[in-house]
């Protein structure tokens, strides 16, 4: 995270762009994905996953009502109710919003490692890979492990998070924006992963 993408670079029809090695991603919600749910005035529907294997929807929540930050933790997500294989089932899960950082704030779960793809189009359109399987790694004894690192270091979990940077974390990078020495950053992250 850092700085506010979607209002400083330049970005397609589709609030997107690509990476330097060629993989396109969104920096807010796109008018490009579709969210039939959302426009019938219910939960929006799943987007896509994030690494951490947690599920990522779009910019409503049940009665029609747009997610603003404030209904959401650190990370930009929050458990309560929704369809899942066709059942009510109390999950986690991310949202997009209208209010920086638009998406994931940090990741809720212990992310899997992202595989580099090989150069690729940038190419606009719509959700990536709706319905696929979410990655390897979630870990619910992991919920609340940057908040828990965020207090043994008497710091903001989103600035924790925001320090962190998208997976994986730079911590040479987050120890020298926060002031701490690196491996005692290390070890808080990992002391909170473990819940201890």
């Amino acid at each position: 995270m850092g700085r506010d993408a979607a209002a400083y670079e330049i970005l397609d029809a589709c609030s997107g762009h690509p990476e330097r090695d060629g993989t396109y991603h969104y920096h807010d919600y796109s008018t490009c994905m579709t969210d039939a749910a959302g426009k019938a005035g219910k939960h929006s529907d799943l987007v896509g996953y994030a690494l951490d294997g947690f599920g990522i929807y779009g910019p409503k929540a049940d009665g029609n009502r747009r997610v603003k930050n404030a209904d959401l933790d650190a990370c930009h997500g929050h458990s309560h109710e929704i369809v899942w294989d066709g059942q009510r089932k109390l999950l986690y899960h991310y949202h997009f919003t209208d209010e920086y950082p638009y998406t994931l704030g940090c990741f809720n779960g212990t992310p899997a490692a992202a595989p580099r793809p090989a150069p690729a189009v940038a190419r606009s359109g719509p959700n990536p890979a709706p319905g696929a399987p979410p990655p390897q790694g979630a870990n619910p004894r992991d919920r609340g492990a940057m908040e828990a690192a965020a207090r043994e270091l008497g710091i903001d979990a989103s600035r924790l998070g925001q320090a962190l940077g998208p997976p994986p974390p730079d911590f040479a990078r987050a120890a020298g924006e926060l002031g701490i020495p690196e491996q005692r950053l290390r070890d808080a992250m990992q002391r909170a992963r473990a819940g201890r």
